[in-house]
């Protein structure tokens, strides 16, 4: 007998690992997944100025490929995990296609992770339609370009995967490589989003609550949850020994705690103001996955996974009415959850492809990502924008007052100061977070005499900070020239207006 078979013949949960989860249960639907969402993404491909938030993360992780350190050079509150991942996309390749591509690849892993799961609950076709839906739903939820959501989210995913599908060993209360995997995973998510912790730590007292209902001995739960838990928490302390042994432990913390804290957020008002959007988004995978839900909790052996998600969705929902602000990217969080739930429902043969039929007609036609004549208008108006300003900012430097924070990156340009991301330098509900006054750091940046400026009409804030607006404004009147460029996100036209030759006199002269 070889020691390769001794050791699957001794250890025979790993067996059932290798043989039957991953081999039989993914591949070919990975395939799948990945050639449509491959389709989904296609027209957005070198197309930038879709979405702010990508921009911005594209560019911090080019800047720590220059050796820039996080949160002391460029400033912002996401998790580490997230940059070093667009640090190795800039690496990799320095174009927006290389984080394009890997969203894709990441909603198509999510996908299929998506269906590993609901393949304990539902039969082979009701899964894979549920991974389906997943790809759907991410492209409406914020998983049409790069969105910190894309990647974190089936991190988050692998976690319950690797319980369901390890169900026999939580119930025993033991630990094997495909758990510690997927508690890893939710470690990395962590690091990515803050508000996962509420899920990871819902994994966690999940595997101590089936071991113990279970009847497994509470000594044996208590430290393998024990080793879980560290597990979990090893990227974060990894990363905080990392930057303390450096020096920066506290802008480290800072960024991930203590400017969350001292932010301001949405009014109640606003919050209630935006709810009916919320409602009618939810509305049909909400009630796709109820139908789902109550088909498969009358399933008795897939019970333990059924309660299982639905305390994940419990959880994702939680740390969404919990955190004062919603958009809508932050109701990705539910997909997941939702797709398995409605795995019940898609292995109903014709009803199941109604309800999925339903579920696309009401996301592809209206999607601004799939409307390629846009598109292919907006990648010609960015490039024209880019040129003229290559060709205009001359040795004065560039300050991007505005939400197209990639044209550093696009023209060679290094950012005036480590806050980038435009609410940070113009939106009052981020005066007392960002560790510096707004106004000091507006006057410290036009203080450098930037020759080319670029000023999106109007500045994004509720409120805006309107004394560092009114300064701005008055430095861009000794602009000699300007023009006005139309550039096209995934909301429609923004106006963007360049100014250069900046302080060399007061003519405010506008170019045709």
């Amino acid at each position: 007998m070889s020691t390769k078979a001794g050791i699957f013949r001794r250890y025979p949960e790993l067996t059932a690992a290798r043989h039957k989860d991953v081999p039989a249960n993914g591949i070919p639907e990975f395939c799948v997944y990945l050639a449509l969402s491959m389709l989904l993404h296609a027209a957005l491909l070198g197309d930038w100025t879709f979405e702010v938030d990508d921009q911005f993360y594209a560019l911090v992780g080019h800047r720590l490929t220059e050796e820039a350190r996080l949160y002391v050079d460029i400033w912002d509150r996401k998790g580490p995990v997230l940059y070093y991942l667009y640090a190795l996309f800039a690496w990799i390749w320095d174009s927006p296609v290389c984080y394009q591509l890997a969203a894709t690849l990441f909603c198509a892993v999510g996908a299929t992770v998506v269906q590993g799961i609901a393949v304990k609950l539902a039969d082979r076709r009701g899964a894979f339609l549920a991974g389906i839906s997943y790809l759907l739903l991410s492209f409406q939820f914020g998983g049409a370009n790069g969105q910190s959501v894309v990647f974190y989210e089936p991190m988050l995913a692998i976690c319950v995967w690797s319980v369901v599908s390890r169900i026999d060993v939580v119930r025993e209360g033991r630990v094997d490589l495909p758990l510690v995997g997927g508690f890893f995973a939710a470690g990395l998510a962590l690091m990515c989003k803050q508000s996962a912790a509420f899920e990871a730590i819902f994994f966690g007292a999940a595997y101590c609550a089936i071991g113990w209902h279970a009847g497994a001995p509470l000594p044996r739960i208590v430290r393998s949850s024990m080793v879980l838990a560290i597990v979990g928490a090893a990227p974060l302390l990894t990363f905080a020994f990392g930057f303390w042994f450096a020096g920066y432990f506290d802008p480290f913390w800072h960024a991930l705690v203590g400017s969350n804290l001292e932010r301001q957020y949405m009014g109640a008002h606003e919050r209630l103001s935006r709810l009916p959007a919320v409602l009618t988004v939810m509305a049909l995978p909400t009630g796709v996955a109820l139908l789902g839900w109550l088909r498969l909790r009358r399933n008795d052996q897939g019970r333990v996974t059924v309660r299982l998600v639905s305390g994940w969705l419990g959880a994702a929902a939680f740390a969404i009415l919990l955190y004062p602000n919603i958009f809508e990217f932050y109701l990705m969080a539910l997909v997941p959850a939702l797709c398995v739930m409605a795995s019940g429902l898609y292995e109903q043969g014709r009803v199941g492809l109604l309800a999925l039929a339903g579920l696309a007609t009401s996301i592809l036609p209206f999607s601004s990502a799939l409307d390629v004549p846009a598109r292919i208008r907006a990648r010609a108006a960015s490039a024209e924008l880019v040129n003229y300003v290559r060709k205009e900012k001359g040795q004065g430097g560039l300050f991007v007052a505005g939400q197209l924070s990639y044209l550093y990156v696009l023209t060679g340009s290094l950012p005036p100061s480590r806050l980038v991301f435009v609410s940070h330098l113009f939106d009052m509900t981020e005066a007392s977070a960002i560790g510096r006054n707004q106004l000091a750091e507006v006057h410290r940046i036009l203080a450098q005499r930037p020759g080319t400026v670029v000023r999106q009409v109007p500045l994004q804030g509720s409120p805006l900070n309107d004394r560092a607006v009114a300064l701005l404004d008055s430095y861009l009147d000794g602009c000699a020239k300007r023009r006005r460029f139309t550039l096209y996100d995934q909301y429609g036209a923004q106006e963007q207006v360049v100014y250069s030759q900046c302080g060399r006199g007061r003519s405010g002269q506008a170019e045709p």
